[in-house]
């Protein structure tokens, strides 16, 4: 063999290493977790696609705060009751630190939490002030709810102080309202009650909120009330998807969402499903 030949076959081989290589090398970046090859790639390997959709950080939900105050500022924290088994939790609001929430809903559903009680606890008591330019001719509008069955954030809707009498009108849109969560200790002597506070404010919704299907809660109707400040259909919504089936992702996003509100005493509650009128729960006393 001559030195012409001898070159030309270093060099093959040299081009059949290299392509051997650049090839096992395509072939382990497609088995990596999360690659992606290009779209020109993707027509020649079909089988290899995006990873599968989980809530990551494109589709988790953030709260904006809106610019809104409530007419007097409070922490949120109930007052000390009978009937607390211990002091060292109050019943809090679950609002952000503005102490208002906001909400494209004639009824929003209001979200408080509730410490261990002991067994005389009565009933939680819902409370509602239309206020009017004459103090005089403000409204007031209460419902009374069974107690949940163990500590936890429940959710109480306006819409059931529309029945009976008096009976709650819509929330109006741009009016604020100041509501009240009362542990009921003693039906008689009230003064030993547990009570929490808040605002609530009804606003327009956004177009793009208003276009959103009524079919149901989603993480896009959260992700788009939570981007709008929309605190009420945030919280609602999230609680909603939860309630119908936890996941760890929902969890920790919800804990997320309380976090960054201030509510981080509270977001490693639990969220109960209870308390609709009428019906009969007996505390578990979870010491």
């Amino acid at each position: 063999m001559n030195r012409q030949q001898l070159s030309s076959l270093i060099a093959a081989s040299s081009l059949a290493l290299s392509f051997g290589i650049a090839f096992t090398a395509s072939l382990s970046n497609q088995s990596r977790p999360g690659f992606v090859p290009p779209a020109s790639a993707q027509e020649d390997f079909p089988h290899v696609g995006a990873p599968p959709v989980t809530i990551g950080a494109g589709t988790r939900v953030k709260f904006e705060f809106p610019d809104r105050s409530a007419p007097s500022i409070t922490r949120g924290a109930g007052s000390r009751g009978d009937c607390l088994e211990t002091n060292r939790e109050l019943m809090m609001a679950a609002l952000p630190d503005s102490q208002i929430g906001l909400t494209t809903s004639p009824y929003p559903t209001i979200f408080v939490y509730v410490p261990a009680l002991k067994a005389s606890a009565d009933s939680l008591e819902l409370s509602v002030i239309q206020k009017a330019d004459n103090p005089q001719n403000s409204k007031v509008y209460e419902k009374s709810f069974p107690i949940p069955n163990k500590p936890g954030i429940v959710g109480l809707s306006l819409e059931s102080l529309s029945e009976g009498e008096p009976s709650l009108p819509p929330l109006q849109v741009g009016q604020q309202y100041h509501w009240y969560v009362s542990i009921v200790c003693d039906p008689v002597e009230r003064s030993g009650n547990a009570i929490v506070d808040g605002w609530v404010e009804r606003v327009e919704p956004t177009a793009e909120i208003a276009n959103v299907p009524e079919s149901g809660p989603s993480l896009k109707k959260a992700q788009l009330y939570g981007g709008a400040g929309i605190w009420h259909e945030t919280i609602e919504t999230m609680a909603s998807l939860r309630l119908a089936g936890d996941t760890a992702a929902l969890k920790a996003n919800w804990k997320d969402v309380l976090t960054s509100v201030g509510l981080s005493e509270i977001a490693d509650a639990d969220l109960i499903d209870c308390c609709q009128p009428g019906e009969d729960n007996s505390f578990e006393n979870e010491q």
